[in-house]
């Protein structure tokens, strides 16, 4: 659909933006009007880019979490590791419960990843998420 160059930089784009077809269309356009279409151009920089339309997309989506629901989730975007759920419930001073709902529930939305770390399951911000959050922070 998109005129897209440098096939190759794809699947990293992809992988970036989590496959969100909606966050891709947005990405897309940007790569046209601003990098000519080049992909890699677009990816050169450290930094995940969220165009203007994608953040106001994110503030959307942010306004029907809970404020301990975006604690936990700046909590966990803070980390440069993955943090296990003992970290989590630590580091909230949450029930036990609590923690264990939240954390339950933000995977549900595909905001956290929790992935088998040497026997513990760890958790990590979507990407696009952890740079939003830093970004606002900023």
């Amino acid at each position: 659909k998109r005129q897209l160059a440098d096939r190759e930089s794809w699947e990293k784009l992809i992988n970036n933006y989590q496959g969100n077809p909606r966050w891709l269309d947005i990405v897309a356009t940007t790569i046209q009007e601003l990098f000519g279409g080049k992909v890699a151009e677009f990816m050169e920089y450290e930094t995940l880019i969220l165009p203007e339309a994608l953040q106001a997309e994110l503030e959307q989506q942010l306004q029907h979490l809970s404020p301990v629901e975006i604690r936990i989730m700046e909590q966990i975007a803070n980390q440069n590791q993955p943090i296990s759920i003992g970290e989590i419930i630590r580091k909230s001073e949450l029930s036990i419960q609590e923690s264990v709902n939240l954390i339950q529930s933000l995977k549900k939305r595909l905001l956290l990843d929790g992935q088998l770390e040497n026997n513990l399951t760890v958790f990590t911000l979507n990407p696009v998420w952890k740079q939003y959050l830093k970004n606002k922070r900023e």
